[in-house]
């Protein structure tokens, strides 16, 4: 019995561990927002996010594309590669919580691009951000468009 609680405490230190890292692949703390999307708390210095959203921005949609090169933002699309997006049409999984966003951007390939539909205090913009590790000693790419 006392092997088997020993075992269980160490899978929740090590779950709980992995998740905190992996919930700050963005660099974002998040709670539910009543309403849908997922309102910012805090944003951590040092992360692809910091900068860009701020405390009370409202993540509303959030997709992800493999692959890389060139990000080319306009004022009403972005293109990457052989995809275009339309800002004014949010495209991807609309995140029905903080718990929802976190596992969107856990699923998130490394290295992959990143879009984020974010609301702030009543208007919309789209944010793309290539996610990278913590101290992997390159920039990520990080730009934002309105409508």
């Amino acid at each position: 019995m006392k092997k088997t609680l020993f075992l269980l405490t160490v899978a929740a230190v090590l779950l709980s561990a992995m998740t905190m890292a992996n919930g700050l692949r963005l660099g974002i703390s998040a709670v539910d927002n009543y309403g849908g999307g997922a309102r910012i708390v805090d944003v951590f210095y040092g992360y692809p996010a910091y900068g860009q959203l701020c405390s009370g921005d409202v993540i509303t949609h959030v997709g992800y594309y493999r692959g890389s090169g060139p990000v080319t933002m306009c004022s009403n699309h972005c293109t990457f590669g052989n995809i275009t997006i339309q800002v004014n049409n949010p495209q991807g999984t609309w995140v029905s919580g903080s718990g929802h966003l976190q596992s969107l951007i856990f699923g998130a390939p490394y290295s992959g691009l990143v879009t984020l539909w974010v609301n702030r205090n009543g208007y919309r913009f789209m944010l793309v951000i290539q996610l990278r590790n913590r101290g992997s000693g390159t920039q990520p790419i990080v730009c934002s468009v309105g409508p």
